[in-house]
């Protein structure tokens, strides 16, 4: 098979070749068809019904939308991200989408790092084992939260919520996400924005780089 830069299927050869064009949202340009079921993006064409299978969700080339909503919101900050039945931020030219649940090459911002960058093997071992998966981007963020609460405990001598709350106030410690600095009103002094891209159905982090 002969790919595009998509990963779309264009030519197929042996036999009998064949080949097929496509629209900017996965429409068939003209009559000519591969001999392959998977085609626009290399996702597997499901005639019977007139989709795409994109693995977590139905694929429409003539709506140019999902038939099913996104399951998570990879970007909050992007307005296209919100839209959660759309394709590749409705930038299909620039991007695809392996998993039907983010666009492959697209950047993403977060305001927590990627454990890959910031967590050694043993925080990766221990973070496995008690819960039985891979950290995901979101792991750093609620283990640095845990972190915050617990220092406030140690601090407030108490699991009162009043006190507590009034422990973290003015809190400087040093977490996953680096040093974390609380003001008199219990709000961060500082806060850090990450820029990751989607590689590989994943996401990397960019900036700041490791």
């Amino acid at each position: 098979m002969h790919l595009d830069n998509l990963g779309s299927t264009m030519v197929t050869s042996g036999a009998a070749s064949s080949s097929q064009r496509y629209l900017p949202y996965g429409g068939q340009r003209g009559t000519a068809e591969v001999a392959t079921d998977r085609r626009y993006t290399g996702q597997r064409w499901q005639a019977q019904f007139g989709l795409y299978d994109y693995s977590a969700r139905w694929y429409d080339p003539e709506l140019r939308r999902f038939v099913q909503p996104d399951t998570i919101v990879p970007e909050p900050g992007n307005p296209q991200s919100l839209t959660r039945y759309s394709y590749v931020l409705s930038n299909p030219t620039s991007y695809s989408d392996p998993s039907g649940q983010w666009a492959e090459g697209a950047y993403v911002s977060g305001i927590t790092p990627d454990p890959k960058v910031v967590a050694d093997a043993t925080w990766w071992r221990e973070y496995q084992q008690v819960e039985g998966r891979n950290p995901g981007p979101n792991s750093v963020g609620g283990y640095s939260a845990m972190r915050v609460m617990t220092q406030g405990v140690i601090e407030a001598k108490t699991l009162g919520v009043d006190a507590v709350g009034a422990a973290i106030r003015g809190l400087s410690l040093t977490t996953l996400i680096g040093p974390v600095h609380y003001d008199a009103k219990g709000d961060l002094t500082e806060q850090r924005i990450y820029v990751f891209q989607v590689r590989d159905n994943d996401f990397v982090q960019v900036k700041p780089a490791k």
